[in-house]
């Protein structure tokens, strides 16, 4: 019976134990000592002559397997005697359960010959009590009371184990599921589908560092309001937006979230330059109380009848311009603050003129932070050997700073979003 018995309580070691399994093994374990028993869990509930119940469990394994739990709903037993049973805090056999306890407990269709009441306690203070029926008189009259309180009690804490476990599950679950929402709503918050730009081409790279992230960018195909200057064969007007959000995951979506929809109420004209958008969004993020985040972000906007390049910075990492023959500059006159930080704040256009075949490159912060595992940064120097390389398509390019980008983090997880857009302009 010991070896049984130990066999029984290892089962119920189990953590991850279904809890129907665990009730069964609870069963068992009580069956293997004091013969065939069924149970009730309750505990004394705010009105006078009532229980609580909160789980029944009968006697054969074929209904333990249909045990009806009442956790989630108020079902209350009402046996006065009972209850003052409770009252006394002690464990108690009784040989014969007196007839208002028979006809208390009718309804649970359970064997009310004999009864044990042993508390269940919690820090020290009873929490629970479980009834113990059994099938005969006398079945418990010789019966180790504090033995059964203990066995009682250890069986109890590894099933509220599986319960907190089974708990805790539910709640991943849920979490993991909210955030997948989250991550579902950041990746329509990107574009879609590739941006028809003529006279432009560009390629994309963007890696999350949770399923939600921080990172935000839009292209836009501007030349529709440029319809009275604008003849269809010429090259597109278009406009660009990288962002970042302070930190990444589930909270720097939301950030992100909401600068889009400022963004999309944004009615700017002809004239309104990419510093007047900077200027527009910052004022509505101060229409709510500051929560301690901030968003950085660079615009960049191309009109081909001018070969103009007109761009602002709001405390991004500055755009890269590479000329055709592979020299290097950094678009950072001008540079601002972050959107969110001051309310007042007036950002500022630059604008430069563009030859044919020049690249721009716009990136996060989470291209050149990204670690190795000697904790390493990828670096601007890295990245920009990379850039250099006017070798093969775009395409071909963002394949190589992705290889780049692997190859230094040697498999370590990314510690934040990365995101990279590369623009080319055609020759005319």
């Amino acid at each position: 019976m010991k070896a049984q018995l130990l066999k029984h309580i290892q089962t119920l070691s189990d953590s991850n134990l279904p809890q129907i399994n665990a009730l069964q093994t609870f069963a068992r374990c009580f069956n293997s000592i004091y013969g065939q028993c069924a149970f009730i869990s309750l505990e004394a509930a705010p009105v006078a002559g009532r229980c609580q119940v909160r789980l029944v469990l009968r006697t054969d394994e074929q209904q333990a397997a249909h045990f009806d739990n009442f956790v989630a709903t108020e079902h209350y037993l009402d046996a006065p005697p009972l209850c003052e049973i409770l009252r006394q805090n002690q464990p108690q056999v009784f040989p014969q359960l007196p007839d208002s306890l028979v006809t208390a407990l009718k309804g649970y269709q359970l064997p009310t010959q004999s009864m044990m009441a042993l508390p269940i306690f919690l820090d020290g203070v009873i929490a629970r009590w479980v009834l113990v029926l059994g099938t005969s008189s006398n079945q418990f009259a010789e019966v180790d009371l504090e033995q059964a309180v203990l066995l009682a009690n250890l069986a109890g804490s590894y099933m509220a184990r599986i319960d907190e476990t089974e708990a805790l599950r539910q709640a991943n679950a849920w979490i993991q599921k909210e955030l997948d929402d989250i991550a579902r709503i950041h990746q329509l918050l990107l574009p879609q589908e590739q941006v028809k730009i003529t006279g432009t081409r560009y390629a994309v790279l963007f890696e999350s560092c949770d399923k939600a992230g921080g990172d935000y960018f839009d292209i836009v195909n501007l030349s529709k309001l440029y319809a009275h200057e604008h003849a269809e064969h010429e090259a597109d007007v278009w406009g660009a937006i990288m962002a970042d959000a302070s930190g990444h995951g589930a909270a720097s979506a939301v950030e992100v979230a909401m600068f889009d929809a400022i963004l999309r109420t944004y009615r700017g004209g002809e004239e309104a330059g990419p510093a007047e958008v900077f200027n527009y969004s910052n004022r509505y993020f101060f229409t709510r109380k500051l929560r301690g985040s901030l968003i950085t972000a660079a615009i960049l906007h191309y009109e081909p009848r001018y070969r103009r390049l007109t761009y602002a910075n709001a405390g991004h990492p500055p755009v890269i311009m590479l000329s055709p023959r592979g020299e290097i500059q950094f678009l950072d006159t001008q540079a601002g603050i972050p959107l969110g930080v001051q309310q007042d704040w007036q950002w500022q256009d630059a604008s430069i003129e563009v030859e044919p075949a020049t690249r721009f490159i716009v990136y996060t912060d989470g291209i050149i932070e990204a670690l190795s595992p000697q904790h390493e940064q990828f670096g601007l120097e890295r990245l920009l050997a990379v850039i250099e390389n006017r070798a093969g398509t775009l395409d071909d390019l963002i394949s190589r700073v992705r290889s780049a980008l692997q190859q230094h983090q040697a498999g370590m997880p990314r510690t934040d979003d990365q995101a990279l857009l590369v623009f080319e302009i055609e020759s005319s």
